[in-house]
């Protein structure tokens, strides 16, 4: 993939990511994405920070998103009807 794909994924990924947050209320943890420390607009740093920080997002936008579908289960589990 060439950089100037890679920084559109990038810059995508960030408005989706901000679209959860602010029209879904889904709060997208971006952990990860903060370690990267590359921003989507920052276009003269190098090729593999952008990869990195893409597929941080895409994990820390994954991770939350699977938190809303699937809350965590009760810890007391139903009782068996007889």
């Amino acid at each position: 993939m060439i950089k100037d794909e890679l920084l559109h994924i990038h810059q995508l990924l960030d408005v989706v990511s901000d679209h959860l947050e602010e029209e879904r209320g889904v709060e997208v943890e971006i952990n990860e994405y903060e370690d990267a420390l590359v921003g989507p607009y920052e276009v003269f740093e190098n090729k593999q920070k952008h990869a990195d920080a893409v597929n941080a997002l895409h994990q820390d936008i994954d991770a939350s998103i699977e938190k809303v579908n699937n809350p965590a289960e009760k810890s007391v589990a139903p009782q068996e009807q007889h």
